[in-house]
C-alpha cells in the first residue's frame, strides 16, 4: 500500500511538471486538458486509497488457547470449618437412688451373744474364755452427724469392754501414750431406767473399759430380757458421741460359761 501510494505522488509530480512545461511551451489545449484529466484521475485514486488506510482496521491477531498455561488459584485463607454445637438431649438424667434405711452389715444382724477364747502371741486359743455380741449404731462429731458405727461388746470373767469402728471399718483408738481418755455413758434399761456410767481407753488402746464402779450394773440390765440402750461422750470432746442398742437375748446363758 505504501509503495503504491508513493508511486502514485511521483506520478502526479510528473503530470503536475509537464503541465507546467506545456503552458511554458505553449502546447495546445488539447494536450493540457488531457493531462488535467489524467492528474484529476491519479488524485482521486489517491484519495481513494488514503481512505482505504484510515478505514482499514489491523487483523486481529489469533490466540491459541491452548498455548495459555492457567496455574491453579491459590489462596492463604484459612478453610472455614463448620461450627457444630454439643450435642443435646432430653433425657431425663438418672438419680442416684437413695434408702432411709440403716446400714446393715452379716455381724449386725446376729443378736445372740457368743463365746470364745483368746488367743497368744501365736495365734492358738487360750484357757481364757470371753462372750460377745456385735451390733450397729450411729456416731456423731464436728465432721459428720448420725454416720455408721459398728460395736463389739465383749465381756469376760474381769472386764466389760466395748470396741467402736466409726463408718463400719475404722476403730477408734487413744493413740497417746501418756494420758487416758475418759468417756461419759448413760445406760437406759427396757424399763427405761436411765443408769450413769464411766469408761476409760487407756494409752494406746482401742477399747473403751467400762470403771469397776459400773460392771455390776452393766452384767445385771445384760442378764435380763429387751434391748438396752447406750450413749457414750467423749468428755474431752463433747461433739463426739456415739448411740447404740445391745440385745439382752441368750447373755445369761452365755455368761454362765465364763463361771
Amino acid at each position: 500500500m505504501k509503495n503504491i501510494k508513493q508511486k502514485l505522488s511521483a506520478f502526479i509530480a510528473i503530470i503536475l511538471l509537464a503541465l507546467f512545461f506545456t503552458a511554458c511551451g505553449g502546447n495546445t489545449n488539447a494536450e493540457l486538458n488531457d493531462l488535467q484529466a489524467q492528474n484529476e484521475k491519479l488524485q482521486k485514486r489517491l484519495d481513494e486509497l488514503e481512505n482505504e488506510k484510515n478505514n482499514t482496521v489491523a487483523p486481529v491477531a489469533e490466540v491459541d488457547m491452548t498455548e495459555i498455561i492457567t496455574e491453579p488459584v491459590t489462596t492463604t485463607e484459612r478453610p472455614v470449618t463448620e461450627i457444630t454445637e454439643p450435642p443435646t438431649t432430653t433425657e431425663k438424667l438418672t438419680e442416684v437412688p437413695t434408702t432411709t434405711e440403716e446400714p446393715t452389715t452379716e455381724k449386725s444382724i446376729k443378736s445372740d451373744w457368743e463365746f470364745s477364747f483368746y488367743v497368744d502371741q501365736f495365734k492358738q486359743p487360750t484357757d481364757e474364755g470371753f462372750i460377745f455380741n456385735v451390733s450397729a449404731g450411729v456416731f456423731s462429731n464436728s465432721a459428720t452427724t448420725n454416720s455408721d458405727l459398728i460395736v463389739s461388746f465383749t465381756v469376760d470373767d474381769s472386764d466389760v469392754t466395748i470396741t467402736l469402728y466409726e463408718y463400719g471399718r475404722s476403730v477408734v483408738k487413744n493413740s497417746s501414750t501418756r494420758n487416758s481418755v475418759k468417756y461419759d455413758m448413760i445406760m437406759r434399761t427396757p424399763d427405761n431406767i436411765k443408769h450413769n456410767l464411766t469408761g476409760t481407753m487407756y494409752t494406746n488402746g482401742d477399747r473403751i473399759f467400762i470403771d469397776d464402779k459400773y460392771k455390776e450394773n452393766v452384767i445385771n440390765a445384760l442378764s435380763g430380757d429387751g434391748i438396752i440402750s447406750f450413749y457414750i461422750e467423749n468428755t474431752d470432746r463433747r461433739t463426739t458421741n456415739y448411740l447404740f442398742d445391745i440385745t439382752a437375748s441368750n447373755f445369761a446363758d452365755k455368761y454362765q460359761l465364763l463361771k
